[in-house]
């Protein structure tokens, strides 16, 4: 994918998630994008965490005394009122609740935990909300044990070439360490390859350009390759220190 799809592509998720979270949902199943599901899912993701990091405590009392005093019940109206995705003025409205009945610290294992089972809440109207929102929210999280199963896959893919490497767990007790530092000299594309990092979802532009995680391995490593599975933006893996590719790598030995 090019810099100017990836951008249009993010501009829809951005746009339609916000507005309808259903049809967010179908057409994610549907690859209306002209992208991988998983591509999709990373993206918006990757989307969500640009969102500023907390709504000021007092913009939660407000909105959450507008919802109980059903000045809007309309999950959409809020999102559009405070320009916050619909998931988003979930946390919100909890978050104003637990305040505004002074049920003590807020966290965001607290938050999460109410969202999954809102069963414990006092206001039936704000559990109602949640549970329909629930009903029609998309799954929008790479499960851990998928970027396992990279991993291993990756592993895999070494022992049958016969190319040595240390895994991350055998590497324990080091500062940084990549998913696979290599033991022997391999070449990819004509580049020696001296690790290299598995992730599970898609790389995006700031992952791709500014990830102080690579410029860490190639300082102490010297060059690497990174996999993203569900893709990554192309004209945008240009960094020397690094090479980007989206499939398991078959190397060259000389």
């Amino acid at each position: 994918m090019l810099h100017e799809q990836y951008k249009l592509l993010a501009e829809q998720l951005r746009l339609l998630h916000k507005s309808d979270i259903w049809g967010f949902s179908v057409n994610l199943e549907q690859n209306i994008f002209g992208a991988s599901y998983d591509a999709c899912i990373s993206i918006y993701n990757f989307l969500l965490r640009q969102e500023p990091v907390a709504m000021p405590l007092s913009k939660c009392i407000e909105c959450y005394n507008s919802f109980s005093n059903e000045k809007f019940t309309c999950l959409e109206r809020i999102a559009d009122d405070y320009n916050i995705t619909m998931s988003r003025a979930i946390n919100v409205l909890i978050k104003g609740y637990l305040l505004t009945t002074q049920q003590g610290f807020i966290s965001k294992a607290r938050v999460r935990r109410i969202r999954k089972d809102p069963t414990v809440l006092g206001d039936s109207l704000l559990k109602r909300l949640i549970e329909e929102f629930k009903e029609r929210e998309v799954e929008t999280s790479i499960p851990a044990l998928y970027g396992d199963k990279c991993e291993r896959d990756l592993q895999n893919c070494l022992s049958i070439q016969q190319i040595l490497f240390k895994s991350e767990k055998n590497l324990h007790g080091q500062i940084k360490t990549p998913d696979i530092l290599l033991l022997e000299d391999v070449y990819y594309g004509g580049v020696k390859i001296n690790w290299i990092d598995s992730k599970a979802g898609y790389g995006v532009p700031t992952l791709l350009v500014e990830n102080t995680q690579f410029i860490t391995y190639y300082n102490m490593y010297g060059t690497g390759l990174v996999v993203y599975y569900a893709g990554f933006v192309e004209d945008l893996a240009t960094d020397e220190r690094y090479v980007v590719v989206d499939h398991l790598p078959q190397f060259e030995k000389f």
